[in-house]
């Protein structure tokens, strides 16, 4: 691999940055340090190719990274020959120029959550765009709402309403409220089924 990449340096006159990792903060200082020392023997380079091979991570080093290749050249390119995947991708969007090989691939923008495993006290990793989970946390968000709601008004001495009427009004706000939430999930949901 390394050939190839002294081969395609040759060719387009232009260094090649090799990138395979996970974006974080180690691998942002990383990059960084790479950048400095090779600035400080080649002053005069002003592009650069970037090729990335990363699954994504922190979009905050992603922008970082970017970030520290612009200000240290006037072109940068972004050569994803597989896969640039979430923070990856918005890495690359930072560039001058993408190019991308037969089996490249761009990956969704999409923030990952912890999610509690029901086997054990760990936790997984899932896209916060996951309907499912949406689903749930709203109604969880509802049923903590209502509870919260119908605690502090029906204790309330400024307000005198019997339990049924509270509730009903409670009830009627809580799914005006959500509604247009939980028919875009469900309408999803019935689409990827």
């Amino acid at each position: 691999m390394l050939e190839l990449i002294k081969k395609m340096e040759e060719l387009r006159g232009i260094p090649q940055f090799l990138f395979l990792s996970e974006i974080s903060p180690t691998s942002t200082i990383q990059v960084r340090k790479e950048v400095i020392s090779f600035k400080k023997e080649n002053v005069e380079s002003d592009k650069i190719d970037f090729i990335i091979n990363s699954p994504g991570g922190s979009p905050g080093d992603a922008y970082r990274i970017i970030r520290t290749l612009r200000n240290n050249f006037k072109e940068v390119n972004i050569i994803v020959p597989f896969w640039a995947k979430s923070a990856a991708t918005l890495l690359a969007l930072g560039g001058n120029n993408i190019i991308m090989g037969e089996f490249g691939e761009f990956g969704p923008l999409d923030i990952q959550i912890g999610v509690e495993r029901e086997d054990s006290p760990e936790f997984d990793v899932e896209s916060a765009l996951n309907d499912e989970y949406s689903v749930r946390q709203i109604e969880f968000r509802a049923q903590e709402s209502f509870y919260k709601i119908f605690t502090n008004l029906y204790s309330s001495e400024d307000v005198k309403i019997n339990k049924n009427d509270l509730s009903e009004q409670i009830f009627n706000y809580l799914s005006a409220f959500y509604q247009p939430s939980i028919s875009h999930c469900l309408n999803r949901l019935i689409l990827i089924v």
